[in-house]
């Protein structure tokens, strides 16, 4: 899996936002890399915004002190999963059961199934 979504947030020069986005990159190397392209990616949206909009009072920042990374978690495209149904509250608590097409999964994930 190379692929990773990155949960990005931005600062205003003294705090950060409360407001994330999310940069999905390529990280052949694992999370390390994927943070590092995550925020890389996140200062050349805020130049590219800053290009285009140079009337701006407030322009991006654009260096890496101004991003951090909050979560960066595994992205995989097109994988259905059925909706859970929920499940009357019992003595212990609710139970959640999350129906996923393993098949359809490991595709996605580009391994080969045993068959």
């Amino acid at each position: 899996m190379n692929a990773y979504a990155v949960e990005i947030q931005a600062s205003t020069g003294y705090e950060f936002k409360s407001q994330t986005f999310t940069i999905v990159v390529d990280a052949p190397k694992g999370y390390d890399q994927a943070e590092r392209r995550g925020i890389r990616r996140a200062i050349e949206r805020a130049a590219e915004w800053n290009a285009e909009h140079p009337e701006a009072i407030t322009p991006r920042l654009t260096d890496t002190s101004a991003y951090r990374v909050v979560s960066i978690r595994t992205h995989v495209d097109d994988v259905a999963v059925a909706p859970a149904t929920p499940v009357v509250a019992g003595q212990h608590g609710a139970t959640l059961v999350v129906a996923v097409d393993l098949n359809a999964l490991l595709d996605a994930l580009g391994q080969q199934t045993k068959r």
